[in-house]
């Protein structure tokens, strides 16, 4: 089993997007410790993406835990809508270009909705 902190992953960014405020400081008081030269390090470039994730409903790593990674995530919710895991497709980005991203996006999210109705 592998962990990654939330900062950097697809899966933790889809799952911390969508946590109490009180939670998203305490991960950046913890410290967002750099990966990869693509890695979030500060907390108003964390926000941005945390928001722009909850906009769009659905998160990208790129390449911030492992370098030349691409991943798209989602959030998985439980019956009462409280996110508690995340759903993530990846691969080396020379086989998941940008440009797929989207598409992908709608596939993963349609995942994690079908395993959020059934939870």
């Amino acid at each position: 089993v592998e962990t990654a902190p939330v900062h950097c992953t697809s899966v933790g960014k889809a799952i911390l997007a969508f946590q109490p405020e009180g939670v998203i400081k305490a991960v950046i008081k913890a410290g967002l410790v750099r990966y990869t030269d693509t890695t979030i390090t500060t907390a108003p470039a964390l926000q941005t993406e945390l928001k722009r994730i909850r906009a769009r409903g659905y998160s990208v790593d790129e390449g911030e835990h492992q370098p030349g990674l691409r991943c798209v995530g989602a959030p998985i919710r439980d019956s009462s809508g409280h996110v508690f895991a995340g759903l993530s497709v990846s691969g080396p980005m020379r086989e998941v270009p940008q440009a797929e991203v989207e598409g992908l996006s709608k596939i993963v999210i349609h995942h994690a909705n079908q395993i959020s109705a059934n939870v």
